[in-house]
């Protein structure tokens, strides 16, 4: 077993891409079809309904990005599980992104489906396939607060010429597809979970302001945890999610369209299980903020998650944002036992 953990903590910690995303939200992990259209039906259970909500807030005004303050992320998700065997999920997803201080808008759409594979006969090893159909509509409004691309989804590109002086509205919109793999591990006292995603199939054009030629690219993200569990009442879990450039559908790499940022996030959590579990967990997104994120499994099947990250140096990185998620899965006390 001790070389079963090295070999998985050996995997975790190697597996960053050259080519990732950006998800601006702390609880990215609780918008699982956002990270991974994989992700479509990855639970125990039948049903899985989650919400999400996150407020970011910009520290310094004054040095960042044309005085953008604050953006506000809205998420829902509905997952259902098909067939005899629920090995084909379906999977709904709405984003919305606004601020009355912050200049670009939109509403994200998507539709997923998925299809697990087991590998063995006892079913400890599986393999989930899924592909998402994305329909983008956004808005750029030059009158209405700023902008900083540390706050945006990434979902249409910021672009404006040096010396403009206008004052203009855009909208645009465009359809997108995604397709991702998810790898499940699950024995007595280890469960491991890695997944791969190749986005922006269609390379769809995202410019929405005055250069609006610009193409999205073929983009890869990588996540993955580990969860030991010590005894019957505690476990153990590390998360890795790493990415570069956008939020829900990614944007390009080092051209004139983007800042180059490329950032992972690594995390410890503790599960202490009860009636009810109850997570504690702290996190770092490439040593530039911390954040703790607590969350507690009310009888039923419901969940609610707590999130605020604080940056370590506002010179560096000034972007601090709290979250809430709640997340109702219906099925069986015996497919939820499991731990998670």
């Amino acid at each position: 077993m001790r070389k079963e953990i090295l070999f998985f903590l050996a995997v975790f910690f190697i597996s960053t891409p050259t080519f990732s995303q950006d998800p601006r939200v702390s609880q990215i992990t609780n918008m699982p079809m956002v990270l991974n259209p994989a992700n479509t039906g990855n639970f125990k259970g039948d049903i899985r309904i989650g919400s999400s909500f996150a407020h970011l807030s910009n520290g310094l005004l004054k040095k960042n990005f044309f005085g953008a303050s604050t953006n506000n992320i809205y998420n829902i998700g509905l997952e259902h599980k098909l067939g005899q065997h629920q090995d084909w999920a379906l999977g709904f997803n709405f984003m919305h992104s606004s601020s009355p201080r912050f200049m670009m808008s939109g509403n994200y759409a998507s539709v997923s489906l998925s299809k697990a594979f087991f590998l063995d006969t006892p079913k400890i090893y599986s393999l989930r396939l899924g592909a998402q159909v994305s329909y983008l509509n956004g808005i750029a409004d030059e009158t209405k607060g700023g902008y900083t691309i540390l706050m945006d989804v990434r979902a249409f590109q910021y672009y404006r010429p040096n010396g403009t002086t206008e004052l203009r509205r855009f909208r645009d919109d465009y359809v997108n597809v995604n397709l991702g793999a998810v790898f499940n591990m699950n024995l007595d006292k280890i469960k491991f979970e890695t997944g791969v995603s190749l986005n922006n199939i269609l390379k769809p054009t995202f410019g929405i302001m005055y250069d609006s030629d610009t193409k999205k690219r073929y983009r890869a993200s990588v996540n993955s945890n580990l969860t030991i569990k010590a005894n019957k009442k505690n476990s153990f879990r590390f998360d890795h999610i790493s990415w570069k450039e956008g939020l829900f559908l990614r944007g390009p790499s080092q051209y004139n369209d983007t800042t180059d940022i490329h950032e992972t996030i690594y995390g410890f959590s503790w599960i202490n299980h009860r009636k009810s579990n109850r997570t504690i967990g702290i996190y770092s997104r490439t040593a530039k903020t911390i954040f703790i994120m607590a969350g507690i499994d009310f009888k039923r099947g419901l969940s609610f998650n707590f999130s605020y990250e604080q940056p370590f140096n506002r010179r560096f990185y000034n972007i601090s944002q709290y979250g809430i998620s709640l997340i109702y899965t219906s099925g069986s006390r015996k497919q939820r036992k499991e731990f998670k």
